[in-house]
C-alpha cells in the first residue's frame, strides 16, 4: 500500500489536482481573506476554518489521506502566511481537513475542495475577547534610539519591531507600522532592520513569544547572562520571560511581563 502512495504521489495527475498544487492553492486561498484595517494593518477575522475536499477517484482519495495524515501541516502553512502577511489571527484558529466522497458541490468551480470559514457572533476586534485576561508587557530600550524610551502594551495581540515608524514599498505603498520603532541612526539603529521581528501573545497559555523576520542583524534573547538564539526558521517562535533582554541586532530592549 505504501509503495503504492509513493506511486501515486510522483505520477503527473491532471494540471491542478497535484497534491502540492492543491495545498498551495489551498493556502492561498484561506490567506487571502484577511481584512485591512487602515494603516497598513490586516486581520483574519474567523476562528475557524473548514476545508473538504472531494477527490475524483479512489486512486485519489488514498493519496489525499495518505498526505493528510503524513505531509501536509496545513495549519501550520496557514498561520506561517499569515504571519507573512502581518496579519493578526486568533491564537486558537482551528483549520480543519476532511475528505468526502461526495459529489462536488460547485464542480463548474473547477476546484476539487471548498473552504468554508466562520467566527464567533461577536463582532467586537479579535483583541476584545481575550484583552480582560491578557498579560501586560512592556518594552524599555536599553541600547538605541527608538520614538519612546519605553512602551507599555496591553492589549495587542502583535507587536511590531523594527527601524523607522512605518515601513513603505518602493512604490510607496504601506507595507508595515512598527510598534517599536528604532530610528535610522547610529550604529544601533542601523542594525535593526526595517522589519525585523514581532511580539505575539498566546491567548491559551497567556505568554508572550519572540519572532524573528529574516533580519540582517539578528535577533537574541538574554536571559540571566544565557543568549537564546531566535531564528525565522522557528514559526512558533521563543518564549518570553519577564526580565528577558531582547537584542536585535545592536539595538537592546528589557522586558517587564505583568
Amino acid at each position: 500500500m505504501f509503495e503504492k502512495i509513493k506511486q501515486l504521489l510522483n505520477e503527473p495527475w491532471s494540471t491542478g489536482d497535484k497534491p502540492i498544487e492543491v495545498k498551495r492553492a489551498i493556502v492561498s486561498e484561506i490567506t487571502s481573506k484577511t481584512q485591512s484595517i487602515g494603516d497598513g494593518e490586516r486581520v483574519f477575522p474567523y476562528s475557524s476554518v473548514l476545508v473538504v475536499l472531494y477527490p475524483k477517484s479512489q486512486e485519489m482519495e488514498d493519496t489525499l489521506l495518505y498526505t493528510l495524515e503524513k505531509a501536509w501541516d496545513l495549519k501550520g502553512e496557514v498561520f506561517e502566511e499569515l504571519t507573512e502577511q502581518h496579519a493578526q489571527f486568533p491564537p486558537d484558529l482551528e483549520v480543519t481537513t476532511r475528505v468526502s466522497r461526495s459529489p462536488h458541490p460547485e464542480p463548474e468551480l473547477g476546484k476539487m475542495y471548498t473552504i468554508s470559514v466562520s467566527r464567533e457572533a461577536s463582532t467586537e476586534p479579535i483583541e476584545a475577547a481575550i484583552v480582560a485576561e491578557q498579560l501586560s508587557i512592556e518594552l524599555t530600550v536599553v541600547e538605541g534610539k527608538a520614538g519612546q524610551k519605553s512602551y507599555l502594551f496591553k492589549d495587542k495581540l502583535r507587536i511590531n519591531l523594527g527601524r523607522l515608524d512605518k515601513v513603505q514599498h518602493a512604490d510607496g505603498r504601506l507595507l508595515r507600522v512598527n510598534d517599536v520603532a528604532f530610528k535610522d541612526t547610529g550604529k544601533q539603529g542601523e542594525a535593526v532592520s526595517r522589519e525585523h521581528g514581532y511580539i505575539a501573545y498566546q491567548a491559551e497559555g497567556r505568554f508572550y513569544t519572540l519572532h524573528d523576520q529574516q533580519s540582517k542583524g539578528g535577533t537574541t534573547i538574554h536571559r540571566q547572562g544565557k543568549p537564546i538564539s531566535v531564528t525565522s526558521r522557528d514559526a512558533r517562535g521563543q518564549r518570553l520571560q519577564d526580565g528577558d533582554e531582547i537584542l536585535l541586532g545592536r539595538a537592546l530592549l528589557k522586558v517587564r511581563i505583568r
